[in-house]
C-alpha cells in the first residue's frame, strides 16, 4: 500500500504552514536590512563626526532613576553643515560654565533639547538671555532627548539644596505630548538613543505574561515600528490634503495625556517641597505658527492646558508671541528647524520671560 503524504491529506494546513514560514523568513530579512539601514546612517561619514561628539556629551546612566544626562565637564564643538556651537557642561553635567554651590537665589530651566540650546551657544540660551536680564542666577537643567518624566527625574536627582530654588521653569516641547508613555536610554556604541521601556509595562519581568512579552516584541520590532511611521506619515499626508493644521488635540493619546498629567503632578510636588514656584512654559513649532486652529481642530497643546488648569499649575503659552514676530519679521531666523528656536527665538523667549515671570512672582523678583 502506499504511503500518504501528510502535505498531500492536509493542503489548507499545508498552505498556511507555508505561508507562515515566508511570512517569518521575509519578517527576519526586514529586520536586517532595517538594522542595516540604520547601523549605516551612524556610520556614514557626514553623521559619524556629529554621533562621536554625541558619545562625549551624554552618557548612559542605567543604573540611575533618570537613566541618561550629561557628562560632567564637557566642551566640545557640534558641526552640522556649515554651522556649528560649542557645547559645555560644568560638574554636575548641566549646561553651565561655572559650578554653582551656594546661591542667594536661582531659578530653574527644566526641559529637553530645546532648553538645553541646540543649534545656540552657552550664552545664548533662553536661560542666559533671562540671567542677563534679570540679574538672578538661572541654572540650565534641559536634556536633550529627554521628556518630561525623565526631566522630573533628572531634577530630582540633581537638585542641590545650596541652588536655593525659587522657580522651576519647565519648558514644554510638543515632543512630549507624544512620548511621555515611555523612556529612552542612550546607547554610547551607536552614540544615540532608543527605546528603554513603556511605563505601562513596568511591571514586566521574568514572570510577565505572554501577552506582554509579545507586546513588547512589538514595540522593539524594526519592522513594526517602520510600518507605524510610514502609517503615520500617510495619516498626516491625508490631514494636510483635508487642509487640516498640524499636531492637533485629537492626536494626542489618552495614555500620553496619563503620564504628562502624573509628572506634571510630581514636579509641582517637587517644587513645593523645596519651597518653589512652578511654572510651564508651552513652545510652539514651526510649521503650527503658519497654522490655522479653530475649535474643531485645536492645537495638541491645549491637552496640555487643560492639564495644567485642571491641577492649577500656572503656565505662558508662547504660541501668540512667536506667531506674532514670525509673521511680523519673514527675514529673521527665528528656528533652526521645525522644534529648536535659534539664537532670535532664544532671545525673544528669554526676554519675554524676564518681563512675564516678574509679573506673576514677584515675591521672587523683588
Amino acid at each position: 500500500m502506499e504511503k500518504t503524504n501528510w502535505f498531500e491529506t492536509h493542503r489548507l494546513a499545508a498552505r498556511f504552514i507555508l505561508i507562515g514560514v515566508i511570512c517569518f523568513m521575509s519578517f527576519g530579512v526586514m529586520e536586517l536590512i532595517l538594522w542595516g539601514a540604520e547601523y549605516y546612517e551612524y556610520v556614514k561619514p557626514a553623521n559619524r563626526a556629529l554621533f562621536d561628539v554625541y558619545r562625549q556629551i551624554y552618557s548612559d546612566e542605567r543604573d540611575t532613576e533618570y537613566i541618561f544626562g550629561h557628562n560632567p565637564d564637557v566642551n566640545v564643538l557640534l558641526m552640522r553643515r556649515d554651522s556649528g556651537y560649542t557645547f559645555i557642561t560644568n560638574s554636575e553635567g548641566l549646561r553651565e560654565k561655572e559650578n554653582y554651590e551656594e546661591l542667594d537665589k536661582s531659578v530653574i530651566f527644566l526641559g529637553d533639547s530645546i532648553v538645553e540650546g541646540v543649534s545656540v551657544e552657552n550664552d545664548e540660551t533662553m536661560d542666559a538671555v533671562f540671567e542677563n536680564e534679570t540679574g538672578i542666577t538661572a541654572l540650565n537643567f534641559g536634556v536633550g532627548s529627554s521628556n518630561t518624566v525623565q526631566e522630573y527625574l533628572w531634577l530630582k536627582n540633581k537638585y542641590k539644596d545650596g541652588y536655593n530654588t525659587k522657580l522651576i521653569i519647565l519648558g514644554f516641547c510638543l515632543n512630549d505630548l507624544f512620548q511621555n508613555s515611555y523612556l529612552r536610554r542612550f546607547v554610547p556604541e551607536r552614540s544615540n538613543w532608543a527605546l528603554y521601556r513603556y511605563l505601562e509595562d513596568e511591571s514586566m519581568g521574568n514572570k510577565a505574561n505572554f501577552k506582554l512579552k509579545v507586546k513588547q516584541f512589538v514595540r522593539k520590532s524594526k519592522t513594526f515600528s517602520f510600518l507605524y511611521r510610514v502609517y503615520t506619515e500617510m495619516r498626516r499626508k491625508k490631514a494636510d490634503v483635508e487642509g487640516l493644521p498640524p499636531y492637533r488635540y485629537d492626536e494626542v493619546s489618552e495614555i500620553n495625556k496619563k503620564y504628562t498629567k502624573l509628572y506634571i503632578q510630581k514636579l509641582k510636588s517637587f517644587a513645593e517641597s523645596i519651597g518653589s514656584e512652578f511654572v510651564v512654559v508651552i513652545f510652539p513649532r514651526e510649521k503650527q505658527l503658519t497654522a490655522e486652529y479653530s475649535d474643531t481642530h485645536r492645537r495638541a497643546q491645549e491637552a496640555l492646558i487643560e492639564i495644567l488648569e485642571e491641577n492649577n499649575v500656572e503656565y505662558i503659552d508662547l504660541y501668540a508671541l512667536m506667531k506674532e514676530n514670525y509673521i511680523a519679521r519673514p527675514d529673521v531666523s527665528w528656528y533652526h528647524d521645525d522644534t529648536h528656536p535659534y539664537k532670535k527665538g532664544h532671545q525673544l523667549i528669554g526676554l519675554y520671560l524676564a518681563e512675564r515671570l516678574p509679573e506673576k512672582f514677584p515675591e521672587i523678583f523683588k
